[in-house]
């Protein structure tokens, strides 16, 4: 995943996954527009909230408790650094349930909490599954956003919801496979079939259609908002 998106050298940058962070503001983002209440001080914070919640803690415990960078002693580092953005990330998303006496919006902030805790501790590794990862990263920012302009959540909401954990389900998937294959220390030759017959093959080969379909499903993301934006105000003129 760093390679894919060419992030350098820097593994506190490169672990950020802005690609993938980018993703997931874009589903905010499509709450937003959904809800048609623009506040732009409380979106500005819950994009925020949502970069040291997911951008930095996930990211960086996800890393840290996975132990793929203990040869380079930053386990802890990441660990400290994780933490103290969540605890951010929740400060901010309190702030904004007080101003906006919002109950919904509350229960969400707890379930994104939580689910960066459960989704990367490993004595919680049942929780860490795609489907998980779909509805806290995927489906939940969008209502999130929604609820930014309402406290009731409607069908509407309810169909985004729907649409952005699928695309995030779309997204891991793929994603999995490339960063198994990426962080493997040595490189293939060929593949060797039951039946003895051999092709010749290598890891950006096995990963190269994953790889653009990771891409071109992100460009949907970023898209999106625009394309919601366009049919909600086409509506509206009509």
């Amino acid at each position: 995943m760093k390679e894919f998106w060419f992030m350098g050298h820097n593994d506190y940058i490169n672990l950020l996954y802005l690609p993938y962070t980018a993703i997931v503001f874009s589903f905010i983002i499509d709450g937003m527009v959904l809800s048609g209440v623009p506040d732009i001080m409380s979106d500005i914070l819950l994009l925020v909230a949502y970069f040291f919640g997911l951008g930095i803690s996930a990211h960086y415990l996800n890393e840290a408790y996975s132990h793929r960078l203990m040869d380079r002693g930053r386990a802890s580092v990441l660990k400290i650094v994780g933490t103290a953005s969540l605890i951010v990330a929740a400060g901010l998303g309190g702030y904004l349930v007080v101003i906006l006496s919002n109950v919904p919006l509350m229960i969400i902030g707890i379930i994104e909490v939580l689910a960066v805790i459960l989704y990367n501790h490993p004595r919680f590794s049942a929780a860490h599954n795609d489907f998980f990862f779909s509805v806290a990263w995927g489906g939940l920012p969008s209502l999130a956003g929604f609820m930014l302009g309402h406290e009731v959540i409607t069908v509407s909401a309810l169909a985004l919801f729907a649409v952005t954990s699928i695309l995030g389900s779309l997204e891991i998937t793929p994603s999995r496979h490339v960063k198994y294959w990426r962080r493997r220390d040595a490189d293939i030759e060929k593949v060797v079939f039951k039946d003895g017959k051999e092709m010749q093959s290598s890891i950006e080969l096995m990963i190269k259609r994953p790889e653009r379909s990771i891409k071109l499903l992100s460009v949907l993301c970023y898209i999106m908002p625009v394309l919601l934006y366009l049919v909600i105000y086409s509506r509206l003129t009509i």
